[in-house]
């Protein structure tokens, strides 16, 4: 019995030690392929250009390479079909494209440089067409067709030449995908067609060739929609970049590096939050979605002494609703031209002028359309189209200009004394369209100061406060509207007499397929809403993969299942 533990554990001590051995040939046997295939493919890069004008320059690489590799025919082939030799070659497949993952790809790097020459020498850059890892697979189908080649060809074996055989067939899905597969972008607006696709590099996004494809491709309409905007009181540091300073705010902004964000409050009305490492406090008074100042002014006005007169007049013009502002005592602020094309220019005054007055009592009164206001009688002049009409300067009675009463004004206020008047913060509407926050800050034990805090707008930049003491600004913006909720192109795939082959709405996650191409959205510009970016993918592996999968699939079934059935 203890001969017969000893004969056995020398068996297996002697089975161990073969296994290191083939472990310790596969692996030199793998590095010096990957050494031939290095010096093969620089010998390529130098010699294949003298055979590039005849279009051999593959095949002189391809002799370069066999003739290597020709000098390990013999232990390849012993070797191949050997487990260690296997196992050893998926550990070089995944330890190369772990690589390959780490060092940026399709990047050309200066031949100058240690680095930069140790990485073009050993391709590392274009890892994945490499040719010592494409030998790497080479190798692992070689293994599987001589393993698939020692079982007979046989109904009871088609489940184990399935399960072996699909393997090969899955990765030259992947290579075909690899070499003659591409992803790139057509960029259209509204209208436009095209049948040039811009190719990118690998999975670099970088654009680096175009190719055409054999039909044409026309964006009809576009459209993409924002998420609502989610406001929010921020707590920057040492930087208001893109701000002006709050309204109310006697602190000093100066240009530093992009604002760093400490801290991020919901708008929450008489919440305090205090400022971390101080002794600040702020709290969120008032919130108007769409700020504008309501003015008012004190309805006994006749009571008023005629110190500073004014007129706050209402205007309905094509270019929008508005309301100007006038005062008689004001040279060049008593006037304005019709410039907002309300058919007529306008003056102020609270006494009208001699000269002003013998204008309106000489006829003919001209060509120019004037509407002079009279504050001390209470008139109107409308001197039209040669005509004069003198009405009451009544507030709130609307004017027309026009026939249809889509041109006109109103006086909204006639006051004496355009001190007495007062500009209350108000919303015009609940709509976010102007956003603006009041914010109470203090010091501990100090009295509060208002201000007002506003966002980053087209054309405005936002209103920020600067905490007394300290490097902490206060700010309101929004990040949620920055990001897309939902974009769709409707695209047609035409001929080239122009006919309309497929039509189909894209969206994210919602492809169009057409002539083995796959077009999905992939790009847009909110500075222009009539650009779309249509990403292109040409998978031509694809149905080989799928295929290939299926016959693993069914090569596994039929070994484990209907083998085991007949034995029974």
């Amino acid at each position: 019995m203890e001969e017969k533990k000893n004969n056995a554990s020398s068996f297996g001590g002697s089975n161990h030690q073969a296994d290191n051995q083939l472990f310790r040939k596969s692996a030199l046997l793998l590095s010096l392929m990957v050494l031939a295939g290095i010096i093969s493919q620089n010998v390529f890069h130098l010699v294949g250009q003298l055979f590039q004008a005849t279009g051999l320059d593959w095949l002189a690489g391809l002799v370069v390479y066999l003739a290597i590799t020709a000098l390990f025919s013999k232990p390849l082939f012993k070797l191949v079909d050997q487990p260690p030799f296997n196992v050893t070659n998926l550990a070089a497949i995944a330890l190369a494209t772990a690589l390959g993952t780490f060092v940026p790809q399709h990047i050309g790097l200066p031949s100058t440089g240690t680095v930069g020459k140790l990485i073009n020498l050993l391709q590392l850059n274009d890892l994945f067409h490499s040719w010592w890892y494409v030998a790497f697979f080479v190798l692992l189908a070689a293994g599987l067709v001589k393993i698939s080649s020692r079982k007979n060809w046989s109904l009871d074996n088609l489940g184990f030449h399935l399960a072996h055989l699909s393997p090969i067939l899955i990765l030259c899905g992947f290579w075909v995908d690899y070499f003659l597969g591409f992803r790139g972008i057509i960029k259209l607006e509204e209208g436009q067609q095209s049948n040039t696709v811009l190719l990118s590099k690998g999975h670099s996004g970088f654009l680096h060739d175009s190719t055409e494809l054999g039909f044409h491709l026309r964006l009809d309409h576009f459209e993409f929609e924002k998420y609502q905007p989610d406001y929010r009181i921020q707590l920057w540091k040492q930087d208001t970049a893109g701000h002006a300073v709050a309204v109310s705010s006697h602190g000093s902004a100066s240009k530093a590096s992009p604002p760093e964000i400490l801290a991020s409050f919901p708008l929450e009305p008489g919440k305090i939050h205090r400022i971390f490492g101080t002794q600040m406090h702020f709290r969120l008074s008032k919130f108007y979605p769409d700020f504008e100042f309501d003015y008012e002014y004190p309805l006994r006005a006749d009571t008023i002494e005629a110190k500073d007169p004014g007129l706050m007049v209402d205007l309905k013009t094509p270019e929008g609703d508005a309301f100007v502002q006038l005062q008689a005592n004001k040279a060049g602020r008593n006037k304005l031209g019709d410039v907002v094309n309300l058919g007529a220019a306008l003056e102020f005054y609270w006494e009208m002028p001699d000269e002003v007055r013998n204008t309106l009592n000489k006829k003919p009164f001209g060509k120019e359309n004037r509407i002079i206001f009279e504050g001390k009688t209470e008139k109107i002049h409308f001197l039209l189209n040669g005509d004069l009409v003198v009405k009451p300067l009544k507030t709130n009675e609307f004017h027309a200009m026009s026939d249809n009463d889509s041109i006109g004004f109103s006086v909204r206020f006639l006051m004496p004394d355009i001190g007495y008047m007062k500009a209350v913060p108000s919303t015009k509407s609940e709509e976010l369209k102007n956003p603006v926050a009041k914010v109470e800050v203090w010091k501990k034990g100090g009295p509060a100061q208002a201000v007002y805090l506003y966002p980053n707008s087209s054309g405005r930049k936002g209103g920020t406060f600067m905490v007394p003491g300290t490097s902490h600004f206060l700010a309101m913006e929004s990040t949620k509207d920055k990001e897309t909720k939902f974009y769709k192109s409707d695209l047609s795939v035409l001929d080239e007499n122009g006919q309309v082959l497929k039509e189909r709405s894209v969206r994210v996650n919602e492809p169009m397929q057409f002539g083995g191409y796959r077009f999905y959205q992939t790009d847009y510009d909110s500075n222009n809403p009539s650009y779309s970016g249509i990403g292109v993918s040409h998978e031509p592996g694809l149905i080989v993969i799928y295929l290939g999968f299926f016959l693993l699939v069914a090569g596994v079934t039929h070994m484990f299942y209907f083998r085991g059935r007949q034995g029974l």
